[in-house]
């Protein structure tokens, strides 16, 4: 959960150090150098968070069904 009155105003770039907020980049094996967030918690919504989850989960039982096919059950 990130508390948006916090951020600074959108168009601002936010650097992992000055907010703590770190994306998916920031913990790969390549991470930013400029260590700046790119997938910006800015442009969150309720909506957005419901699409992402709805998918996710449609991909998990695609995966499950496919291994399950597979072993033939």
């Amino acid at each position: 959960l990130v508390d948006m009155r916090t951020l600074p105003v959108k168009g601002k770039q936010i650097k992992y150090q000055d907010y703590s907020i770190v994306d998916g980049l920031g913990f790969g094996s390549t991470p930013d150098p400029e260590q700046i967030v790119r997938t910006d918690p800015r442009n969150a919504s309720k909506e957005l968070g419901v699409k992402i989850f709805k998918d996710i989960v449609k991909k998990f039982i695609g995966m499950t069904n496919k291994v399950l096919q597979e072993k033939g059950l």
